[in-house]
């Protein structure tokens, strides 16, 4: 489970920097607000996809081999915001995140809810809220000053080398690669 909650948390925090890096972007590409707005709607299309498509791939798909295609959608996608100006292929890539983010989600929470044992469900979601919201509270201050000072393409540098760590570790552990949701 800490493995999960820390893959979850960095995880939810490239997100909260895509929301951040696509307005930077459109700012500096002087793009109409119009155009950021359907940036932005096409991520929501892409989380409503990703919700649809959740229940038919975790009948078919292990967990371990789901949240490994997340993290290589995350890893593939991801350097693209450092080279993309165009509001169609930023709404794209914002969509393709949105989409593998809501699978990897739905797929990390139901993993928690099957395998902690109901009476310690309150004291795991507790934790696993302190971790998310420390991260996403850090984080989110960090990458703004990065964005700030820095520039686009080396945040973009700088969070895609957490997301090849995370996607590593996970390619490394057997037992995260090989994980199953609990029979019955």
């Amino acid at each position: 489970m800490r493995s999960i909650f820390l893959i979850s948390s960095y995880l939810n925090l490239t997100i909260t920097a895509s929301a951040l890096l696509v307005l930077t972007i459109v700012q500096q590409q002087h793009i109409p607000p119009m155009l950021y707005g359907l940036i932005v709607a096409s991520g929501g299309v892409g989380n409503l996809l990703g919700t649809v498509l959740s229940p038919p791939l975790q009948r078919h798909i292990r967990f371990g081999t789901a949240l490994g295609c997340a993290l290589m959608v995350f890893v593939l996608l991801w350097p693209l915001y450092g080279f993309i100006t165009t509001p169609l292929l930023l709404g794209a890539i914002f969509a393709g995140i949105a989409l593998s983010d809501s699978i990897r989600a739905i797929f990390m929470d139901s993993y928690r809810f099957a395998v902690v044992p109901d009476a310690l469900q309150g004291r795991i979601s507790s934790i696993y809220r302190v971790i998310l919201f420390s991260v996403l509270t850090v984080g989110s201050s960090a990458l703004g000053l990065s964005l700030e000072h820095l520039g686009i393409l080396p945040t973009v540098g700088i969070v895609w080398s957490g997301l090849l760590l995370i996607t590593g570790f996970l390619f490394l552990s057997r037992h995260m690669r090989q994980a199953t949701f609990p029979q019955g």
